[in-house]
C-alpha cells in the first residue's frame, strides 16, 4: 500500500479507471455484511425484549387489578342528635375492603352539604379537594384489611361531619318538601388509599338523603379511580424506558464507531476554481484501490460524531435510571 500526494492526475486517472471495473463493491466485502449482521441482530433482541416486557407487563397489569384493594362504605347511619341547631351534622360511615389485598395509608375526608343546590355543589367540593390527599389536612393514615365484619359492615368507620353548624333554617329545609323537593342534604367522601405495592387509589362517594331519611346515590361521584398521580408503576415505567434508550441509544453508538474504522472514499479526481484539488491518495498494493485519504478521514470523522452523540445519549439515559 502506498501513498501518493497528488495535485495533478491525468494518466493516472486514465489508469485507475482501466481496473475500476475489477474493483470490489460494498457487498462483496465481508465487514459490511458484519455489520448489517449485527444490526439486524440488535433490532431482533430489542424487539424481543419489547414484546417479552410488553407480556410481562400485562400480566402484572391483571394481577394487579385482581389482587388491589377496593374501598366502600357498606353502610351510612346519622348521629344522633342529628338535626340540633348550632351544632354539627355527623353522619356515621363505616368502609370496608373488598378487595383481596390490604389497603395502606387510608385517609378519609368528607362534608355534609345542606341547602338549596346541595348537589349542585359537590363539583366543587370534589374539585376543591384535588386528587391528592392535602398534606396539611391529612387525617391519620390507617391500615384496612380485606373483608368485612360477621354483621356485613366495615370494620373501619369515620365521623363525617358538615363544615358548619346547623342552623334552625337548615333544619327546616332537611324536611321540608315545600315545592315538590326531595333532596335534604348531600355526604360527599373521597377515599384515599395504596396497595401494598404502593400504587395510589381513591374512591368518590356521593349520596343524598331525601326528605323522607331515605338514602340514595347521585348521579355523579361514585366511583373508583386508579391510580393518581406518579405511581409506583410509573416510576418503574419511567425506569424502564430510561433504561431501554440507554441500551438502545449504546447499540446505535456500537454500529457507528464500528462503521466509522470501515468506511472509505475512493479516489476521484475534483477540481476547484483554481484548478485540481490536492489529494493525499491511498493506494492498495494488492487491489490497486485507490482510496482518498482526506476525504476518508473526513467521513469518519463525521460517523465518529454521531457516535459520539449517541454514547453520550446512551450515558445520559443511565444516568437518569440510575436516579429514578
Amino acid at each position: 500500500m502506498k501513498l501518493e500526494h497528488s495535485s495533478e492526475r491525468g494518466h493516472g486517472t486514465q489508469t485507475r479507471d482501466s481496473h475500476s471495473a475489477n474493483e470490489a463493491k460494498w457487498w462483496r466485502t465481508p465487514d459490511w455484511w458484519i455489520v448489517l449482521l449485527t444490526f439486524f441482530l440488535a433490532v431482533f433482541a430489542a424487539g424481543s425484549f419489547v414484546y417479552l416486557e410488553r407480556q410481562v407487563n400485562d400480566a402484572r397489569d391483571f394481577f394487579e387489578k385482581d389482587q388491589r384493594p377496593y374501598l366502600w362504605p357498606s353502610n351510612m347511619t346519622p348521629e344522633e342528635p342529628t338535626y340540633n341547631v348550632s351544632q354539627k351534622m355527623k353522619i356515621r360511615v363505616s368502609i370496608a375492603n373488598y378487595g383481596k389485598s390490604p389497603a395502606m395509608k387510608v385517609s378519609v375526608f368528607g362534608n355534609i352539604i345542606i341547602g338549596p343546590n346541595a348537589l349542585e355543589k359537590t363539583d366543587a367540593w370534589f374539585a376543591k379537594l384535588g386528587d391528592k390527599p392535602p398534606a396539611e389536612t391529612s387525617p391519620n393514615e390507617t391500615f384496612l384489611r380485606p373483608g368485612t365484619m360477621p354483621d356485613g359492615t366495615g370494620p373501619m368507620f369515620n365521623i363525617v361531619e358538615s363544615e358548619r353548624e346547623l342552623t334552625k333554617e337548615d333544619a327546616l329545609f332537611i324536611f321540608s318538601t315545600k315545592d315538590r323537593r326531595d333532596i335534604g342534604y348531600v355526604v360527599v367522601m373521597r377515599l384515599f388509599y395504596t396497595d401494598i405495592s404502593g400504587n395510589p387509589y381513591y374512591a368518590d362517594i356521593c349520596s343524598y338523603s331525601t326528605t323522607t331519611r331515605q338514602l340514595g346515590a347521585c348521579k355523579k361521584h361514585n366511583e373508583v379511580t386508579a391510580p393518581y398521580g406518579l405511581t409506583a408503576r410509573n416510576e418503574m415505567k419511567g425506569k424502564t424506558f430510561a433504561s431501554w434508550a440507554s441500551a438502545i441509544s449504546g447499540f446505535v453508538a456500537a454500529a457507528l464507531w464500528f462503521g466509522a474504522t470501515l468506511v472509505t472514499v475512493k479516489y476521484k479526481q475534483r477540481f476547484t476554481q483554481s484548478g485540481p484539488e490536492p489529494a493525499i491518495i491511498e493506494r492498495d498494493d494488492k487491489t490497486g484501490e485507490e482510496k482518498d485519504f482526506l476525504y476518508t478521514a473526513k467521513r469518519q470523522t463525521l460517523w465518529n460524531r454521531w457516535a459520539a452523540l449517541f454514547t453520550a445519549i446512551s450515558m445520559l439515559c443511565a444516568a437518569v435510571s440510575l436516579l429514578m
